[in-house]
């Protein structure tokens, strides 16, 4: 967790970082429990829970199919090229098969070490779908051929998200700005002021961060994946640079305003090329003059049943690699 980084070790000598570090502590912690709660009430029944790569090494797993997907298991620079994301230790016989589903490789530009550490992974797949048109690109420059596979978040519909959704523990406005942020910047911080004057709403931001962020009216913090839902889908119009962010904007069929993220856009920007909507994210302040919130409305209606039809295709793919 960011609070106990090493970085910040200095800071929580002083009396001020103590009682930050405590706060912090306190909202991360109640947003753990929140996905543990989650992930009891929605997770199928899982077996004995593997840590470390040694872990899975000396477990002698004998299933006759391995799937892996989907959100940058294959980023190199964060799973640090731990090689179970390809199944490392997998010993393959003529009955056991090894797939992936929409996995993401999440930076917009791979070294040719990463490349070629995801390429001779795959190698022994039967299947390979990732989630970014990006992707295809980078395995086909080392000969491996790859399907574009829908985010599993959007194999489900509007209907099964909603009936996951809670409300958060806080008093809201009945119409807001929904603000997720990854991280603030310039550009960030002057379209949401754009945003808000243009649409004249208060701004709702979901961080734990420990200062609310720029512009925001209301900061939810210790949510989970039910608070996160809620708050999306009772939004007036969605501000993120978030992949899921964009996702459930589409489930849920919200306005919205995306921006650019600064090394890892490739995720969104796929996703927004597949459904014709490139033009909703912005890389200047000046370009949301042109936004207006019910053609964006009508725009996202569109976009949705453009998921919608991907949606069999994907699960196609997902049906045959498990065969």
């Amino acid at each position: 967790m960011s609070y106990m980084d090493e970085s910040n070790r200095d800071a929580r000598r002083t009396p001020k970082g103590r009682i930050k570090s405590l706060l912090i502590g306190k909202r991360l912690a109640k947003t753990a429990n929140a996905f543990d709660e989650y992930a009891d009430c929605f997770y199928p029944n899982k077996t004995k829970r593997l840590d470390t790569p040694d872990d899975l090494k000396m477990a002698s797993l004998e299933y006759d199919f391995y799937l892996c997907g989907s959100d940058q298991i294959w980023n190199a620079g964060h799973v640090h090229f731990d090689s179970s994301w390809l199944f490392d230790f997998v010993r393959l016989d003529g009955s056991r098969k090894l797939a992936s589903y929409a996995a993401s490789i999440g930076s917009d530009s791979p070294g040719a070490e990463e490349i070629d550490w995801i390429a001779s992974g795959i190698g022994r797949f039967s299947s390979v779908g990732v989630r970014e048109d990006s992707a295809i690109e980078i395995l086909a420059s080392r000969g491996v051929s790859a399907y574009q596979c829908l985010d599993p978040t959007l194999l489900r519909t509007r209907e099964e998200w909603a009936a996951q959704a809670t409300p958060a523990d806080r008093v809201l406005p009945e119409k807001y700005i929904f603000y997720y942020p990854m991280e603030v910047n310039s550009l960030e911080t002057e379209l949401l002021g754009r945003m808000k004057k243009q649409l004249n709403l208060p701004c709702v931001a979901l961080t734990d961060s420990f200062r609310r962020p720029p512009l925001a009216d209301y900061q939810v913090t210790g949510f989970g994946p039910r608070q996160f839902l809620s708050l999306l889908g009772n939004a007036a119009a969605v501000f993120t640079n978030s992949f899921h962010g964009l996702a459930f904007s589409l489930i849920f069929q919200k306005p919205l305003v995306s921006y650019r993220h600064p090394t890892r856009n490739s995720r969104m920007e796929s996703l927004l090329r597949a459904v014709g909507l490139l033009d909703f994210q912005f890389d200047s302040a000046d370009a949301i003059s042109q936004w207006d919130i019910e053609a964006a409305r009508e725009q996202i209606s569109v976009a949705s049943g453009r998921v919608s039809a991907l949606r069999p295709k994907s699960l196609e793919f997902l049906k045959e690699a498990l065969q």
